[in-house]
């Protein structure tokens, strides 16, 4: 058919497809690139036009001429595209080089991120701990994981909130749907709207295409809204709306979506401060405030330092292929000081650190960062031991309350402590919160009973 004598526009027409359209010649030189496909590309049509098609995807990929091929994009921001390209033979255009031909591409990233969740959601999700007050929040999650309720997570950078959101998705029903995840504070407020609910095609420049926001995306499963706090009062009139009634408007429609999404949000600040400066709405607050877990910090859980010490130490270890074979009981006890402002976070870059630039078969003071290095053990043995006692281990107010602690402690716990320790029985009581005295007597009788 003509298509040209009946009037009809091809170019329009694939300017109004989701999937990008480019056409090369017979050299395989871009001659025309379709609008929406300069969108996913997140490229400038105009500069594309001359380029080699192998130009326009990742530097060294070569694309088949035939068939399909699954690809990653690297986009001018840094982030990265999966996108799907179809090789089409379509002998639009004769040359002296040859026909012309179509390639046809989508942008599957959403579908290879479910897709990747998809095969990790039956993975085990644990939480390293030997804490009460975590082992507590653990038992919450057991008992309220399978309702709807919302839940706020609040605890100080690199605690583990999202993990925890995890754990809440994958002990849910929900468990065989989509687990979303946003960073609020990754995105500049104009955008954190469309990122949330989406838009229509037409509703500001440059919005090619329908979208749809997490939210919609998450239907069926649970959102986790990292950093909640920075989102403005305005935009959380909107939220409140979702969370009651779970419904929205994408941005330039009137028309309501409603999606069935379980809302798990997260803040390193403190809400109620928030509240009364007017940067955080109550009525959100509450909403979302169903279910509270606060998370403690790791100089408050300082008996979980060892095991996270050693399994980051593994994990890296697989990952490097350099054999390490433990901590030293010195840098042990320099971890066992230091209070850890980041938290896990600076737990796992400081293992990676110091397994680089381990020298030996162990991890020794040497590799560690200079701050840690440099710590004074006075100052920083009164952040280990309460009340600013640093002395005494078995005597005094101290003494008295780790007495009450010993009937808590197992054989078990003991053995556990002291592989976990690298065999340093020292160390092992102190993170057992004993004396060692009662260490050495419960591994020697092997009985319970030794107080």
């Amino acid at each position: 058919m003509d298509f040209e004598k009946y009037g009809l526009d091809i170019k329009r027409l694939f300017n109004h497809l989701d999937e990008g359209v480019i056409l090369v010649d017979g050299n395989n030189a871009i001659r025309w690139i379709s609008e929406p496909g300069a969108e996913i590309l997140g490229k400038n049509a105009a500069r594309l036009l001359g380029s080699h098609i192998d130009e326009v995807f990742i530097e060294g990929s070569e694309v088949n001429l035939a068939g399909e091929q699954i690809i990653e994009l690297k986009m001018p921001d840094g982030n990265e595209k999966h996108i799907l390209i179809t090789f089409k033979f379509v002998p639009l255009k004769s040359s002296l080089d040859g026909p012309w031909k179509a390639f046809v591409f989508k942008d599957i990233s959403l579908m290879k991120d479910v897709e990747e969740e998809i095969k990790n959601r039956n993975k085990e999700i644990s939480f390293i701990t030997r804490n009460e007050k975590m082992e507590a929040i653990l038992d919450l999650i057991r008992i309220t994981a399978p309702t709807d309720a919302s839940v706020l997570i609040q605890g100080e950078s690199g605690t583990g909130k999202e993990l925890i959101a995890k754990m809440i998705h994958q002990n849910s029903k929900r468990k065989g749907f989509p687990f979303i995840t946003m960073n609020c504070a990754a995105f500049p407020e104009t955008l954190i709207e469309n990122e949330l609910f989406g838009h229509i095609k037409g509703a500001f420049t440059g919005a090619l295409t329908d979208k749809k926001g997490r939210f919609e995306i998450a239907d069926g499963g649970t959102i986790f809204l990292d950093e909640i706090a920075e989102i403005s009062p305005g935009l959380q009139a909107k939220l409140l709306r979702v969370l009651q009634d779970k419904s929205f408007e994408k941005l330039g429609s009137n028309k309501t979506i409603t999606v069935d999404v379980r809302v798990v949000a997260a803040t390193n600040k403190n809400i109620k401060e928030e509240i009364k400066k007017g940067r955080f709405r109550e009525d959100v607050y509450y909403r979302l405030n169903v279910i509270p877990i606060c998370l403690p910090p790791i100089r408050e859980r300082r008996e979980d330092i060892p095991a996270l010490v050693m399994y980051y130490l593994k994990k890296f270890e697989q990952k490097s292929c350099k054999a390490v074979r433990g901590v030293t009981s010195e840098a042990m006890d320099i971890f066992m000081r230091y209070d850890w402002p980041g938290n896990a976070r600076e737990i796992i870059n400081v293992i990676e650190y110091a397994l680089i630039c381990a020298k030996g078969d162990y991890i020794t003071v040497d590799p560690l960062p200079p701050d840690m290095k440099k710590l004074d053990m006075r100052s920083v043995s009164q952040t280990v031991l309460p009340n600013n006692e640093t002395s005494g281990m078995e005597h005094g107010a101290l003494g008295k309350k780790r007495r009450k602690s010993y009937k808590k402690v197992t054989l078990e716990d003991c053995l556990s402590a002291v592989s976990q320790c690298g065999r340093n029985k020292a160390l092992a009581a102190r993170m057992l919160d004993i004396n060692r005295t009662t260490l050495y007597k419960k591994l020697k009788s092997g009985s319970e009973d030794v107080r």
